[in-house]
């Protein structure tokens, strides 16, 4: 797809282009590289429950790449990514210990 069609179908709502436009963002492929930009894209998408976009917001959130470091946020998304079978979101939830990450208030 090409980058205006697909900033078309993000635009539109379409959560996975949103994703894939995030993507694009972060790595710098197709579009100049921004981290900030990358996150709103990946925002967008976790929001309507794309797993793939929950779980690298949450390790944007967890870094500190593009927006502000928040553990909270960042268990928040993982979780989210996790509870939907994301393998990778899985594994960093279940290797956290409880003391490290917040528990989520509401979930």
């Amino acid at each position: 797809m090409r980058h205006e069609s697909l900033q078309d179908a993000a635009e539109r709502g379409d959560a996975e282009a949103q994703f894939n436009l995030g993507t694009m963002r972060r790595k710098g492929e197709g579009a100049p590289q921004d981290n900030r930009e990358a996150a709103k894209w990946y925002r967008l998408a976790a929001d309507q429950g794309h797993a793939g976009a929950q779980y690298l917001l949450g390790l944007m959130h967890r870094n500190g790449e593009g927006l502000p470091q928040d553990d909270r946020e960042a268990a928040k998304r993982l979780r989210q990514a996790a509870d939907q079978g994301h393998a990778e979101a899985r594994l960093l939830v279940r290797e956290q210990q409880p003391q490290t990450w917040p528990q989520p208030e509401n979930r």
